[in-house]
């Protein structure tokens, strides 16, 4: 079995450079401590694209020192990203959710990043992209770079697994377990 690596946020966040398109797991999985560890380092970044659909948590998108380092692309548009979204800063792609993995897997929006939030994984591998698998699948399977927060040893058993799908018979939830892809640990 192989063992598992956690590193901070903040390290994981160094992964993210200028110009990347970054994806954001949405609804409850909302990965809040990767997200805030990315605009801390606002400073250093310029046009990083977030897409997302509802974001859920304290995330203030629409803070001013941000302007210049991100820009929110709401495929659905939530609490937190409605006055971004209204201004030069972001924009709302008014798109049906079952045509969202299309975008990803036709490079109509290619993903360099995906921040995710998972379960731990079982003792077969797999782990559970929780309440919130929706478009995050096809986020985790046509990323170039999967970052992922979650608990450990605090998976829940009564979620659904991915099943087995894509090429090589891989899931993403799997692909996000491989080597070379980070895992992050929140406290």
């Amino acid at each position: 079995m192989r063992s598992e690596k956690y590193t901070s946020a903040e390290e994981a966040m160094k992964f993210i450079q200028s110009g990347m398109r970054v994806f954001i797991h949405g609804s409850a999985a909302t990965p809040v401590h990767l997200i805030q560890a990315m605009q801390q380092r606002h400073a250093e970044l310029k046009n990083v694209e977030l897409v997302s659909i509802t974001t859920l948590g304290e995330l203030d998108f629409d803070n001013p020192l941000f302007e210049k380092s991100f820009f929110v692309n709401s495929l659905f548009v939530s609490a937190n990203t409605r006055n971004v979204v209204n201004s030069d800063h972001g924009d709302y792609v008014p798109v049906f959710l079952s045509q969202i993995p299309q975008l990803f897997r036709t490079n109509i929006l290619p993903l360099d990043v995906a921040l995710i939030h998972v379960s731990p994984p079982d003792a077969h591998g797999y782990c559970t992209l929780g309440t919130s698998v929706d478009i995050a699948l096809s986020a985790v399977q046509t990323a170039k770079h999967v970052e992922q927060c979650g608990r450990r040893g605090r998976g829940r058993r009564d979620r659904p697994r991915a099943s087995r799908a894509g090429a090589g018979g891989a899931t993403g939830a799997q692909r996000a377990h491989e080597p070379g892809a980070a895992e992050t640990g929140d406290r």
